[in-house]
């Protein structure tokens, strides 16, 4: 069974009074496997933020889970995770469309090698995680995962979202033990996104922060490996599995 590979496709974010954003131009691979995060921090306090439309290249994008969170102390920054799989992707962009403006957004798409894609990528999803830890708490955000599937061939993406509630604007992240720190991207309205993951899996996942003056959205995602082929049996249907690079479906 391969390793699971992620491989970022597109990343852009911009601030400012605008009810959409785009990532930049990109084509996603046939197939596979995309994850698209999207972070957004409203102009106004109430009321919070809403899960976003997301369309673009083709991909069917459904969200898999939203979490709300504060920064400066009030409920206005929200972090969206959506699954996506085409067979017949466009190159071009992806947009995300809010129902207020936004003071800042930011959008990471990774794409996904040897998972689990049956039922349109929902197998890829063994189980989330998700919290949200408010300030002056913690240094070290963490989520916990349930006992993991015997599969240690399975792997684990962390997202960690962080607003500020005074004047620092990078918390200085660093990633959790044994993790790959894939993105990081403090923005100038003083918050941010950080992307980690880890080819296999541990229950913890966390970060190491500089400070506690932060707010967090701690967010930890299974990624199920695909389906081992077996000498004479298919796999099961609606199901996928790899062989000598080949993607065969049950």
């Amino acid at each position: 069974m391969a390793d699971i590979i992620p491989l970022e496709l597109s990343f852009n974010e911009t601030g400012g009074d605008a009810t959409f954003h785009g990532s930049l131009s990109y084509t996603p691979p046939p197939n596979k496997l995309i994850l698209l995060v999207d972070y957004q921090v409203q102009l106004l306090t109430t009321p919070p933020p809403t899960v976003p439309l997301c369309d673009g290249n083709g991909v069917n994008w459904t969200p898999v889970l939203t979490q709300l969170f504060d920064h400066g102390g009030v409920d206005r920054a929200l972090i969206t995770v959506y699954r996506g799989l085409t067979s017949s992707p466009t190159t071009g962009v992806t947009t995300t469309s809010y129902t207020r403006a936004f003071l800042r957004c930011a959008k990471t798409i990774f794409q996904f090698s040897n998972v689990d894609i049956g039922n349109l990528g929902a197998d890829a999803i063994a189980q989330t995680k998700q919290a949200k830890i408010l300030a002056d708490v913690t240094q070290t955000p963490s989520v916990t995962l349930d006992n993991p599937e015997e599969d240690q061939a399975n792997s684990v993406l962390g997202i960690c979202g962080y607003g500020d509630t005074d004047t620092a604007q990078n918390p200085g992240v660093v990633q959790g033990l044994g993790f790959e720190l894939l993105r990081n991207n403090p923005t100038v309205e003083t918050g941010g996104q950080a992307i980690e993951f880890r080819q296999r899996l541990q229950q913890l996942v966390d970060w190491n922060m500089s400070s506690a003056d932060f707010d967090w959205a701690a967010i930890a995602i299974e990624l199920r490996n695909a389906i081992p082929f077996v000498e004479g049996v298919a796999p099961a249907v609606g199901g996928s599995a790899f062989i000598d690079g080949n993607l065969i479906r049950g």
